[in-house]
């Protein structure tokens, strides 16, 4: 079952964005499921670092993202780290567990990564780490 959030575009296009706190409210939703799953999640994401984004394309973006890592990792850690080179955001989750026997079908989250001037990536650094990665433009620079 495919899970991609559908939304309405925003009257605002770009708004800035505490990226911490966004994920914090969309790990909200996973936290019950990653404790079923033997996991924790970890935001690492600095409380300050803010983004200049359309807010409801980069929500949908984080929401599948991290329903698709929660919902097929066990008995692990979920840490979620971000970068920014120049415009480009990074955002990267990482999880511990066993990379090989995961498949995440992040396809569908391909098209909406790509409007907001990114894309989607994995790769393992292991075979017990998998890392998901989520480039996007800001339109601002601060951090």
């Amino acid at each position: 079952m495919k899970n991609v959030l559908l939304f309405e575009p925003s009257g605002k296009p770009e708004e800035t964005i505490p990226l911490a706190c966004m994920i914090g409210q969309q790990l909200q939703w996973f936290q019950p499921q990653a404790v079923k799953n033997n996991s924790f999640i970890i935001n690492d994401v600095p409380t300050d670092f803010k983004v200049t984004a359309n807010k409801n394309l980069l929500a949908v973006v984080i929401y599948n993202l991290f329903d698709s890592i929660v919902r097929k990792t066990s008995n692990s850690c979920i840490r979620a780290t971000v970068n920014r080179f120049g415009s480009t955001v990074l955002l990267r989750v990482t999880n511990a567990a066993d990379a090989y026997q995961q498949i995440f079908d992040l396809n569908d989250l391909a098209p909406i990564a790509k409007q907001l001037g990114g894309w989607i990536t994995t790769s393992k650094a292991s075979p017990k780490n998998l890392t998901v990665a989520f480039s996007f433009q800001s339109a601002d620079n601060a951090a």
